[in-house]
């Protein structure tokens, strides 16, 4: 039980009469309960015994003269709403346990969890043994989460103690989603339109988020694909200029959230009339060699038209890929003059040992 505890300021009243009810309710007012006017500025009133709960009153002021003012503004009066003695949470495939001790006049607790995301959960529970809360971890959502829990006297009028300090439980995925990784990327076809690249892939599961940034234009394009054979193709667009693309693959895992994925730039040539390269053939090799004579050393490049010029008049991009030596690959750029019958030699500084045997003209496209 509890005790209301009342200060009247006298106003010259002989005596005062105190009436109270629980707060926010239509029940009947419990009173008049009355007291003597004290010598001084105030009057204390006692109500003895009553059950702890949030309450409002008001006071009638008894004059000499046996008349009495109207009801005074209705005020309130709360004990303290006691908090919980003691709160822990632990986590257990997938299930978080809050395990909570509160004083017997405490009807409702209400539990507060704070997600790593940011988000946050809120619910009130009644009391119950055994004086625990289960509730699920959301899918996919691994991290820190901190758990605090408050009583709550009266749910109606707001009556709540404050939160104990928070709990922090950890969890960590079992199963965390690793990152794809781009392992090799090939030229499968071309057209007068689009590049077709072949992006071979490690480390995906069976369809992948692809982001597509055409970064001469700024567009975007953002789709699903569907890993086969451990790999995917992605047809690139060309333009009337060469399109520098960056394509980057995610993995879908954790319900849908995407991890950090890998990413590739090729440059896609314009979609000038493609030239006749049929009859032509690439050589490469020796590395180390400055075949120009400006003091830069590099893969030996021989393009040879073979008696098939790409125009009279206009100069022809030759794009040329080698495998390197190591692992991965790499592209370099050839401008084959109007008119060239024969062959043309270059040297380029390669970023990798490459695998002269391997060279092969990815496209060629009038100037």
């Amino acid at each position: 039980m509890a005790d209301l505890l009342f200060t009247i300021n006298n106003t010259g009243a002989v005596s005062y009469d105190m009436f109270y009810r629980i707060r926010n309710t239509t029940d009947p007012w419990n009173g008049p309960h009355h007291a003597v006017a004290t010598p001084g500025p105030t009057t204390q009133l006692s109500i003895i015994g009553v059950p702890p709960n949030d309450y409002e009153a008001y006071v009638i002021s008894n004059c000499a003269n046996g008349s009495s003012s109207g009801p005074t503004d209705s005020f309130f009066s709360a004990p303290n709403c006691q908090a919980p003695v003691a709160m822990n949470a632990t986590f257990n495939a997938g299930i978080f346990t809050v395990t909570y001790a509160v004083a017997p006049s405490v009807g409702s607790v209400q539990l507060q969890v704070q997600y790593p995301n940011g988000g946050t959960f809120n619910h009130i529970y009644n009391v119950a043994s055994p004086f625990e809360i289960t509730i699920p971890q959301p899918v996919g959502l691994y991290g820190d989460y901190l758990f605090s829990i408050r009583s709550v006297c009266n749910q109606d009028s707001g009556w709540t103690s404050a939160y104990n300090s928070p709990v922090l439980v950890e969890t960590v995925n079992p199963s965390p989603c690793t990152p794809p990784s781009i392992n090799n990327t090939t030229v499968i076809a071309t057209t007068a339109a689009a590049v077709t690249y072949r992006f071979e892939l490690g480390g995906y599961t069976s369809s992948v988020r692809v982001v597509i940034d055409n970064n001469t234009t700024s567009g975007q394009q953002i789709l699903t694909q569907a890993v086969v054979s451990n790999h995917v193709d992605i047809a690139l667009v060309k333009g009337s200029v060469n399109y520098n693309y960056t394509v980057s693959i995610f993995n879908l895992c954790d319900a849908g959230a995407d991890n950090i994925g890998d990413s590739e730039s090729v440059v896609v040539p314009s979609s000038a009339p493609l030239v006749n390269v049929a009859g032509w053939t690439i050589s490469a090799g020796p590395d180390n060699v400055d075949v120009d004579g400006d003091g830069v050393f590099g893969t030996m490049v021989t393009i040879n038209t073979n008696g098939t010029p790409p125009s009279a008049t206009q100069d022809c991009r030759v794009i040329v890929r080698f495998n390197c030596t190591s692992s991965g690959f790499a592209y370099v750029n050839v401008v084959v003059p109007a008119g060239t019958t024969t062959g043309i030699t270059r040297d380029w500084n390669s970023v990798c040992t490459v695998d002269v045997g391997s060279a092969f003209i990815v496209s060629a496209d009038l100037l």
